[in-house]
Order: structure tokens, then sequence, then C-alpha cells
């Protein structure tokens, strides 16, 4: 009887004679690769097989690029955003086929110079270069956006929806909705409310032609919309949603009453009432045990900072997410990227530059651990441009601005090693301003973020704690 035994080789998932805990084959294979420094199986000359797939496939990547002859420089810039975007990974075989496809459309086509997003979501419509076809996932032209996003050429995708606005409009058989959409811009209604709305109108343009055979939103009457309103609030629980819905709709009519699209107005007689206000915030023991997490010193600095920029100076998850740190007369800074102001918002409602305060002490000594562990983690960072952000990937492909989801991902971990209990950043953000109006004038809070009028609620708004399960 031999020491081995048959069984499932951990390393090739075949099944053989295992020799100790692998196979004979693999057990002579794995070692350290030369270049990931991974103890792994070695494919080729002391390689793993990911980093020898990326060189070979960057031989095949280099002799494409000998052959390249642009339709002009503006294409072999793109081009080179292109390849600077996907070696920041490892290169994949996949990559040889895409590139190949974009470089018979630079040869041939002259790229019109890109100035936001919805030419690029143009060229990806038109050329359809993806690294799955089947799905319509991975596709060059968005990659060459994300880099001209990153350097400052065109703004971010999240802010520039102009695409989704004009994929919104296409949708509409009713007339005149472009006229609509046009005068909420007039008074600077902002995009992203503009395509809540036009979603919720095409809702009422389904639900008229599949019920009712009508094909235009002018034709509705009140018993129509009533059966609109009786659907929808079948599906949506919340009370807040569904007034949402209700005042996008009363909106257009109003619009088209005043515009004498309309003869008569058929909501005059629908009303749904406001919810009742609340404010969800942690109890006094989930506050304590989340600033005993905050100053001790022996937890993960980056979750603790996170926190407290929430619980005591009013963070949202995008300030979290698009904020930018530096050093400015040897303090640590933070800078918060500034959206637009749009209709009914005059002012900023908190500084774009947030000195952080040197006391209390345990802040102080965060502060340190903070940026001592931040500015190791940027220096393996791979950087294509100047952004320092608050948040860095785990990953270090890149030094772009994370996902929403990423950060609330992060947070809530914070909580639950804090508390035991996963705490939404909105909830975490209420008892942020319940403190600082518990005991004082709310007005403060309007130097916070807080909209003046919201941080007057913050006076009388009844308090609810957060469920312990």
């Amino acid at each position: 009887m031999g020491k081995g035994s048959y069984g499932i080789c951990p390393s090739c998932l075949k099944y053989k004679y295992l020799n100790g805990k692998t196979c004979k084959t693999c057990t002579y294979s794995i070692g350290r690769c030369l270049i990931c420094k991974k103890e792994s199986t070695i494919y080729v000359d002391g390689l793993c097989y990911l980093c020898y797939q990326d060189r070979q496939v960057g031989f095949k990547i280099d002799e494409q690029i000998k052959k390249f002859v642009p339709k002009n420089d503006y294409n072999r810039q793109l081009f080179e955003l292109y390849l600077s975007y996907i070696k920041r990974y490892r290169l994949q075989y996949y990559h040889v086929k895409t590139t190949n496809e974009l470089i018979k459309v630079l040869q041939q086509e002259k790229i019109e110079t890109i100035k936001g997003w919805h030419e690029i979501y143009i060229l990806s419509d038109r050329y359809l270069v993806m690294q799955k076809p089947h799905k319509l996932q991975g596709c060059v032209f968005i990659k060459i956006g994300l880099m001209l996003s990153e350097l400052g050429i065109i703004p971010p995708r999240e802010k520039d929806i102009d695409h989704e606005l004009q994929e919104k409009l296409s949708y509409f058989t009713t007339d005149n909705i472009k006229f609509f959409v046009n005068d909420l811009l007039k008074i600077n209604t902002s995009k992203r409310t503009i395509i809540h709305i036009l979603s919720d109108l095409k809702k009422l343009e389904k639900f008229m032609r599949d019920g009712f055979s009508i094909y235009s939103l002018y034709m509705t009457n009140h018993f129509h919309l009533l059966n609109f309103f009786d659907s929808q609030f079948e599906l949506i629980s919340s009370i807040q949603n569904r007034r949402k819905i209700y005042l996008n709709i009363k909106r257009f009519y109003s619009w088209g009453l005043l515009n004498r699209y309309l003869n008569i107005n058929p909501m005059p007689d629908i009303k749904i009432g406001r919810p009742a206000g609340k404010l969800v915030i942690c109890s006094s023991y989930q506050f304590i045990k989340l600033k005993n997490y905050i100053t001790s010193p022996e937890n993960n600095p980056e979750k603790a900072m996170l926190l407290t920029l929430i619980l005591f100076f009013g963070f949202s998850t995008k300030q979290l997410t698009y904020s930018q740190l530096f050093i400015q007369n040897n303090k640590l800074c933070i800078k918060i990227r500034r959206k637009k102001l749009t209709k009914g918002k005059k002012y900023y409602c908190r500084k774009e530059l947030l000195p952080l305060p040197t006391n209390p002490k345990w802040f102080l000594e965060l502060q340190k651990r903070f940026y001592h562990n931040w500015d190791e983690h940027y220096q393996k960072v791979k950087k294509t441009f100047p952004n320092t952000p608050l948040v860095l990937p785990l990953s270090n492909i890149s030094n772009r601005y994370l996902n929403t989801d990423t950060i609330r991902k992060r947070v809530m971990e914070a909580t639950v090693e804090a508390t035991g209990l996963k705490i939404p950043i909105r909830v975490l953000k209420q008892t942020c301003g319940h403190l600082y109006s518990n005991k004082a004038d709310a007005s403060i809070l309007s130097t916070m973020g807080w909209s003046a009028q919201f941080a007057f609620q913050y006076m009388w708004l009844p308090r609810i704690y957060i469920a312990e399960n």
C-alpha cells in the first residue's frame, strides 16, 4: 500500500492518483510565478497560465500595431487610449480579436471629435466592436470613453446623460414631447429628473395603448388616469414613490393645458397625499459602538474614516465616491465634487474644500493612520491621469472613482464590524443630522449639505431607531 490515494486533484481538477495533496504532474509544476509572484501551477517559462497568456497576447497586439495605419492622427490617439485601458488588466486572447476589429474601423473610418458620451454610444451602436458580441458587453468605444473621461476631455459617464435622454424621447408616439422636454431644460430642470418624468409618461402611454388602444397622452381622461394610478399603486408600496409618479404625470398635463395642447386637464380631482415624515437614526447604544470602532487604533483606518465622514460631517454616498484627497498647508483636505446647480437650487449648501480639523486628538490620529494607509495604497494603483480619489480600488487597476455600490458595501462592512448590524449610509447621515440638531438650532445643517428646508425639518420630525434585526 502506498501513501497516496485516488481523488480530485485541487490543481488540475482531474480524478487521478494523488501524490500527497496533488497528482504527480501538478506536484512537479507548482511554483511561484516569475511575474505575478503568486504560487500557482507553472505553465511555460516559469509563468502561470494567466501571465503566460498576457505575454503572448501582448506579442500579438504588438504585431498588429506595426501594421496599423490610422485614417488620421485623432484615430491614432483613440487607439492609444484603448491600449492604455486594456493594458491595465491582464491581456486575454479575446483582446486580439477586438483589437483587430478596432484597427479595421480606425483605418477605414474618420472618427469625428468626441465631445460627450452621446457620441460614444453612437459609435458603439454603429460598429458593435464587443468583447462578447452576443451579450453586447466589453465595447471598445466605451473603454475609450472612460479614458477620455479620466483625462477630463468629456464629462464622467454618470453626469453626461444626453444619450439616455434622447433614447427615452425616441420611445414616444405622442406628439410634441420634445417641446415639453425643451421647456423643462429652459427652466434648468435636472436632466436626471426629466428622464424620471419621461419614464413615468412612457408607462402611462403603454398602459393607454394596451388597455384602451389610445396612442396619445392628449387623449386620456379622468377615468383612464384613475385606472392607471390604481394599476401602478398595486406595484408600488411606498407612498413617497406613489406621489412621485403622480406629480410627474400632473406636471405634464399642467404643461399641456398651459400650452393649449389640451382643453381640459384630466387630473384636477386626483390627489395623492404626502407620506408622514420621519427620521430613521441609530440608537445611543449603536452610536457608542460606532464611535468606539472609529476611535480604536486597531480597526481598519479607511472604514473608520468613512464612518467618521458620514456621522460627523454628513457626507452622502456620492460625496464619498467622488471626493478627492490631498494635503494643503500641512492639513489633510477633501475636495468635494459639486453637481451642476439646477432648478430650485440657487447655491451650494457646503464648501467645495473641507480641511479636516486636528481636534479632537483621536481624529488627528485617525487622519494620520488613514493617510499613511491611503498613500501606500495609492503608490500601487495604476495612474493614467492626476486623480486622487478618497476611496481607492482594491484591485489597483486604475485611479478612477469607484462605483457607489462599492462604497455602500464598504460602509456596510464597517457597520457590521462595529455593531453587528448592517446600517445604510442614509441612516448614518440622518443620525448625523440628529446629533447636530437635537440640542441646538438645526441651521448648521444647511452648511453641511442639507437644504435649508430639510434642515429645518430636523427640528420637528419624529425619530425612529433602526431595527436591531
